[in-house]
């Protein structure tokens, strides 16, 4: 696709309205794409056949919209919270009441989303459901998968980080938003460079390390599946704060802080990415 070939930084310029609201257009382009390349056969199909389009496409879908009337009650749907200790999931912010076969009303957690779509979907049930509502529950994990695994989306009690909102770093002495930050890292310092390359320069994980990413979404145990990924998208975003303390200026990182929030985005990026192919591989098994 022409559309793929676009620079990240052709990319950033074109949806920076978005970059406070969630990974920001690079982390969600990049993240939708590799997960492409690692759909089976049959799940690249059926996904073709419900989205009409690539994954890429709609990776931003959920940002773009999610302003609106229609979709107000999953507005806040882009996070994590944790513990007062800020080492274990929240889950009295996972979901309202009890953990069931289906949570109407996920209050603003990715979790509870990505826990909605795959027992929505799951063991053929996707072939009860009307189109567009298999369609919409493939948009929300495409960008949901990918938003809970950006460092800067989960939420600290204020003891232990003060919200990312608030938390700030500074460019040439002058105030930066440490989420917008985190949002733009994958291209942060990197030219030129378009989605294919950046996954040819990153995807080179084993498929031992895959299977070792994708561990735990069994659907005899899918709450503490769900949990086990969130605990580790909670202790990359320990690294992100540790990595640029407040207060940190980015225009003067040395070259080894740039390679640490490259290691750290990159990281991110890949596990969300092989985790989204592997819930769609799941859902669409044969």
């Amino acid at each position: 696709m022409k559309k793929i070939k676009l620079s990240i930084l052709a990319i950033i310029a074109i949806c920076s309205v978005q970059s406070a609201m969630a990974w920001g257009s690079v982390g969600h382009l990049c993240a939708a794409y590799i997960a492409e390349q690692h759909l089976t056969p049959e799940a690249k199909a059926k996904c073709r056949h419900y989205l009409k389009h690539t994954l890429p496409y709609y990776a931003m879908w959920m940002d773009h919209w999610r302003g609106t009337k229609q979709f107000e009650a999953i507005n806040n749907g882009h996070s994590l919270k944790t513990t007062k200790d800020g080492r274990k999931i929240s889950w009295e912010s996972f979901a309202s009441g009890t953990m069931g076969t289906n949570i109407s009303t996920p209050p603003g957690r990715a979790m509870g989303h990505l826990y909605n779509a795959f027992n929505e979907l799951s063991d053929g049930k996707y072939k009860n459901l009307s189109d567009s509502v298999v369609r919409q529950r493939l948009i929300n994990m495409i960008h949901y998968v990918a938003d809970m695994h950006c460092p800067s989306h989960c939420g600290f009690p204020d003891h232990i980080y003060l919200p990312s909102s608030t938390y700030n770093l500074k460019r040439n002495g002058k105030h930066a938003n440490f989420h917008s930050f985190w949002d733009g890292s994958p291209g942060f310092k990197r030219k030129k460079l378009t989605l294919k390359k950046y996954a040819n320069m990153v995807d080179n994980v084993s498929p031992k390390q895959a299977k070792k990413w994708q561990r735990g979404l069994e659907k005899r145990n899918l709450q503490a599946g769900i949990g086990s990924w969130g605990k580790e998208c909670i202790k990359n975003a320990h690294q992100a704060y540790a990595i640029l303390p407040e207060g940190t200026d980015i225009a003067k990182l040395t070259k080894e802080q740039v390679e640490q929030v490259h290691d750290l985005a990159d990281h991110a990026i890949l596990i969300g990415a092989y985790r989204l192919a592997y819930v769609l591989n799941t859902i669409f098994a044969e």
